[in-house]
């Protein structure tokens, strides 16, 4: 499926770092957890400490993420 459109992964706006791998089948990527730093009760600078890494891997006919993702509530 090169170069077909297959969407979006969530409805929640993410902010990814970097791309951290990625393969034929698959893309692992760093976003920012501002829910880990809003947990955390630390001050907005702390922000680039707060990341998780999420691999999306491709299945069959669609997408599935491998990790926590993120900023969903």
């Amino acid at each position: 499926m090169t170069g077909e459109y297959l969407g979006v992964g969530t409805d929640t706006v993410q902010q990814h770092t970097e791309v951290v791998d990625s393969g034929d089948d698959f893309v692992t990527v760093r976003y920012k957890d501002y829910e880990a730093l809003r947990d955390s009760g630390e001050p907005f600078a702390a922000a680039p400490k707060y990341t998780t890494v999420v691999t999306y891997r491709w299945v069959g006919d669609h997408v599935e993420p491998e990790g926590r993702i993120p900023n969903l509530d």
